[in-house]
């Protein structure tokens, strides 16, 4: 915590013991929560890797035997353009990242074409390449608006929003994470650095909002240097993180124009390498998941909640010792969080639905 921020918090943690010490002494800190998790199993007798979650309780997710939709205990395989039927045969390489309220997903077909499931068939859809190598597809929205970005080799990135065969560009060089009902969508935009013998690397990130009206709105740094935009709500609150100017990677909580600090996960001190955190999803209530990771190759995670206030370690959350959970991926609006996992019996990548008890 930087130094000017410790006096109010000094100042703010006393008159609380004060106050409560008239009414009998010091409150009873609040329960943490506790979840339940639930197993997929494994469709086709394949792995399945889960990537979103709605508000249903749907899961999609790819596996080495095709893409899946979860629901209530059952795979449904989702059907891709030129596969067979047998899902023991070869397939074109086809990914889904995203799935609506509706059940609606979205993916893609060989990293150049964008697919929309509706059920289970597919639709393509066309995003004009030129001669760019790749396509990449992040959200759909209940209004079947599709967000993505289209890489360049010129030091150049499309971030988009598509509507109805519509493609609107909204920045050259930025990524998009989410978007909401409305239309908003928000993501990052950077510039390029280039250092001698190493080459030239992303640098100077900085959070955004695209209004779907059309503003483009800067989020801020607070008091730091950069600032990365991950998840948005229906009621116009975006999370992400922003990197302090002594480097510490921390959340923040944007509403009304207004960017708060919310800090950052209690982890043991890392080894050789600052923890990084990572927002991955927020729900209509502000309740906030990602993900703190730490050494070569994030060789250390700790997927996490932030809700009433608090942050959470999930995997102090379980009742049992039989996952090591590595990611945080979504949270829906009834507090269940999507993570991946790996089974410490036998090794296994799993993914798990965490339900709150309460």
């Amino acid at each position: 915590m930087h130094p000017f921020r410790r006096c109010p918090a000094v100042l703010g943690a006393a008159l609380s013991f004060l106050f409560a010490a008239c009414d009998g002494g010091p409150a009873e800190p609040a329960a943490p929560p506790s979840y339940t998790a639930v197993e997929f199993g494994r469709p086709d007798l394949g792995e399945f890797m889960p990537t979103a979650l709605n508000d249903r309780g749907q899961v999609v997710g790819s596996g080495n035997r095709g893409v899946y939709r979860w629901e209530a205990g059952a795979f449904t395989r989702l059907e891709v353009p030129g596969s067979h039927d047998d899902p023991r045969y070869p397939f074109p390489a086809a990914t889904v990242t995203d799935v609506n309220d509706l059940g609606n997903a979205v993916g893609l077909l060989n990293r150049r074409e964008g697919l929309l499931w509706r059920g289970t068939t597919p639709v393509r859809f066309e995003i004009p390449l030129g001669s760019r190598p790749e396509l990449f597809v992040r959200g759909i929205n209940d209004r079947e608006q599709v967000i993505g970005s289209i890489p360049g080799n010129d030091h150049t990135e499309n971030a988009f929003i598509w509507t109805a065969g519509a493609l609107r560009i909204l920045h050259d060089t930025a990524g998009v994470a989410d978007l909401n009902d409305a239309g908003d969508v928000v993501g990052t935009a950077y510039s390029w650095t280039t250092i001698p013998n190493a080459g030239t690397h992303k640098d100077h990130f900085r959070a955004l909002l695209w209004r779907s009206d059309g503003r483009q709105v800067s989020l801020g740094t607070l008091s730091g240097r950069e600032s990365i935009a991950s998840a948005i709500n229906e009621r116009g609150q975006v999370a992400g993180t922003w990197l302090s100017s002594s480097g510490e990677s921390r959340v923040f909580l944007w509403e009304n124009g207004r960017m708060r600090d919310l800090g950052r996960p209690d982890v043991p001190p890392a080894i050789g390498a600052e923890w990084s955190v990572f927002v991955s999803g927020m729900n209509d209530r502000g309740e906030i998941v990602g993900t703190a990771v730490s050494g070569m190759y994030a060789s250390e995670s700790h997927p996490f909640v932030w809700r009433s206030g608090r942050f959470h370690k999930l995997e102090e959350l379980l009742p049992d010792g039989r996952w090591d959970l590595l990611q945080a991926l979504a949270i829906n609006n009834s507090g269940t969080i999507l993570v991946s996992a790996r089974d410490v019996a036998s090794g296994a990548l799993v993914g798990l639905l965490l339900r709150p008890d309460a």
